[in-house]
């Protein structure tokens, strides 16, 4: 008994000792350590506590957030936050909050679509950029253009250039420029740069003196005047009223000198030049001329001369053949305008009439695309000037191209099955290369074979617009190895169709049903011979036929059969020997007779579509005949 009591107050003491002791915020308050921004992390330490241990530690942040490490959001921006740390042991618990940090700042701007730089990339002119696209709400952009060098590869700040747009310096022709965005918030700044543009191009040309036309006899020069920037001429005559009005280009005259013709009396005479440049091209026009007279033309004296080219130089039916002809005059400052006739011994070929010569200079090349039929072809080139002109015409030598003849392709279309007593159509076709389909056909005929035997009713069949064909009926069933031959004409070599298989068959015939007929037997069997005493053939149909065969010693006969016709009536005096309608005796036809081993009667009964039904009785030693039952294919 004193040692129950010595454990209780033992007991009790430690109990009060316990409760004595719970958690207790005596040394330092939690604190809070990173950077207050969103995106970063924010981390509580619980600060010093005494107490009974173990104690266990829990925080909540001043934004509902729980843990001892918060991420920072978009939420939290502008706030300033605290943590509470709450300490627990067996005894109790206590809580401490820490010093506030913040206000919480943004994230720093991020690019989402990087800005781009627009406008034309030539000196004085002005090119823009755009801020591009940035999350996380940037409150200022600044924008500092750069100047990249020739190579786009190092970038330096332009002085002053410091706006969305700017206006390209002439210091900078030859260089890449880029620009430099920024932008920025409470939380920080970030920059990019816009993709580089380039080269800087110099201005266009710039006239400082206009351009005039010179010479009083029949040929007009133009100078260029004076230019700045400009590299390389160019020239365009211009026909123009009496009155140095309504111009209209002279086509052809474009170098920078001019002979008048005919056509130019009576009008004046400008001439635009453009002067081209690594900055564009700028055009002025010159003053007009004074009104061209009759007597500055002279007459048709110049001599023009006309050279043909064929390609290919030789060739095949309906092939593509180019002709070329290339016509100079005698002086490289008269433009040859007029018109090309080709022709073939004499003859125009037919779409290569009057083809406008368009000059380059004093040499003007016209082409016209043709194609023949087997042939040596004399061609010839014939140059005419236009009326009033100061040229003289002229006509090539004349050229021979030989034609050949082509290859060509024959096709057979076939059925590849034909009822036996039908008829078949076979047909050819016979074709170019597809490659030249022009307009000369091949003509002549056609032979249909049967592997290598020309088919007699199909031998020279004749075409008409490139095809044949042949009518055949097969009386026996069996394959057949079809082709068709192309015997060839004059513009085209003969070709054979590959071989189709075309299988000749019976026609199926309909099928109208199953016959149900049955049969009755009895035997008498010894070791040496059998005898029929019954064999009976029930319910067959009118129009089917019983067909009885035999084969062995003994047989009556080799083979009978019966034809069921419309069933004859019983008379009184006949009552007992009247069969039954669609009964078959055979009975009396094996009467007496002994079928010896061996012997084989086999009993048919078929008609015309119908499935019909087979028994075969074989004789054996010693026991009754062996029986097989099957059907009979209809037909």
């Amino acid at each position: 008994m004193a040692l129950l009591c010595t454990a209780s107050i033992w007991w009790l003491a430690a109990a009060v000792a316990r409760a004595d002791a719970p958690p207790s915020n005596d040394g330092g308050p939690p604190t809070i350590s990173g950077v207050a921004q969103q995106g970063d992390v924010l981390t509580a330490s619980p600060g010093g506590w005494s107490g009974d241990q173990p104690i266990t530690f829990s925080y909540v942040w001043s934004d509902g957030q729980t843990g001892n490490a918060i991420t920072l959001s978009s939420d939290d921006v502008g706030q300033s936050l605290t943590v509470t740390v709450t300490a627990s042991n067996d005894v109790g618990e206590a809580s401490a909050t820490s010093a506030s940090v913040g206000p919480i700042l943004p994230a720093a701007p991020a690019v989402e679509i990087a800005p781009g730089i627009s406008g034309t990339v030539q000196q004085d002119r002005t090119l823009s950029v755009g801020p591009g696209t940035w999350s996380n709400n940037p409150t200022a952009i600044a924008y500092a253009w750069q100047d990249c060098g020739t190579t786009g590869s190092t970038c330096i700040p332009i002085s002053g250039a410091i706006s969305s747009s700017y206006t390209v310096a002439s210091l900078y022709v030859s260089h890449y420029l880029s620009v430099k965005v920024t932008a920025s918030n409470s939380g920080g700044a970030t920059s990019v740069f816009a993709a580089s543009v380039g080269p800087v191009l110099p201005p266009a040309p710039a006239n400082g003196q206009p351009p005039t036309i010179s010479g009083t006899g029949d040929t007009l020069t133009v100078s260029n005047g004076a230019w700045s920037n400009a590299t390389v001429y160019s020239y365009a005559w211009e026909s123009c009223d009496s009155g140095g009005a309504n111009c209209n280009p002279i086509p052809g005259a474009t170098s920078s000198s001019y002979a008048l013709s005919a056509a130019d009396i009576g009008t004046t005479i400008a001439c635009v030049v453009t002067a081209s440049g690594p900055g564009g091209s700028t055009s002025v026009t010159t003053a007009a001329t004074g009104v061209v007279l009759a007597q500055q033309i002279p007459v048709a004296s110049q001599p023009t001369t006309t050279n043909l080219l064929a390609t290919p130089g030789a060739s095949v039916t309906n092939q593509s053949v180019t002709l070329i002809a290339t016509v100079t005059a005698g002086t490289s400052s008269t433009a040859l305008w007029g018109s090309v006739t080709f022709e073939r011994g004499g003859t125009v070929i037919p779409g290569c009439a009057h083809m406008p010569a368009v000059p380059s200079g004093h040499i003007a090349t016209v082409a016209c695309s043709t194609s023949f039929a087997v042939s040596t072809v004399q061609l010839s080139a014939v140059f005419t000037p236009t009326s009033g002109s100061i040229l003289k015409g002229s006509a090539s030598a004349a050229a021979a191209l030989t034609v050949g003849p082509d290859s060509s392709s024959t096709t057979l279309t076939a059925a590849s099955t034909v009822n036996v007593g039908a008829v078949a159509t076979y047909t050819a076709a016979v074709a170019p290369p597809a490659s030249r389909p022009g307009p000369v056909q091949p003509t002549g005929s056609v032979e249909f074979m049967d592997g290598s035997t020309p088919i007699g009713p199909c031998a020279n069949q004749p075409m008409t617009n490139g095809a044949a064909s042949c009518t055949v009926s097969y009386q026996f069933a069996g394959a057949h190895q079809i082709s068709a031959h192309y015997s060839g004409d004059a513009n085209f070599s003969g070709s054979t169709s590959p071989a189709v298989q075309v299988n000749a068959v019976r026609p199926a015939r309909p099928v109208l049903g199953t016959i149900s007929a049955t049969m009755q037997w009895a035997f008498y069997f010894t070791p040496k011979y059998t005898v029929v005493r019954s064999l009976v053939v029930n319910g067959v149909s009118q129009g089917a036929r019983v067909i009885a065969r035999c084969r062995g010693r003994g047989c009556p006969f080799a083979s009978r059969a019966t034809t069921l016709t419309k069933a004859r009536r019983c008379t009184s005096k006949a009552k007992r020997s009247c069969l039954t309608p669609g009964t078959v005796n055979l009975t009396t036809s094996f009467a007496g007779r002994h079928l010896k081993v061996g012997a084989r009667i086999t009993i048919t009964i078929v008609r015309p579509n119908w499935v019909g039904k087979s028994y075969q009785f074989t004789v054996r030693p010693r026991r009754a005949p062996r029986v097989q039952i099957g059907a009979v294919a209809a037909g």
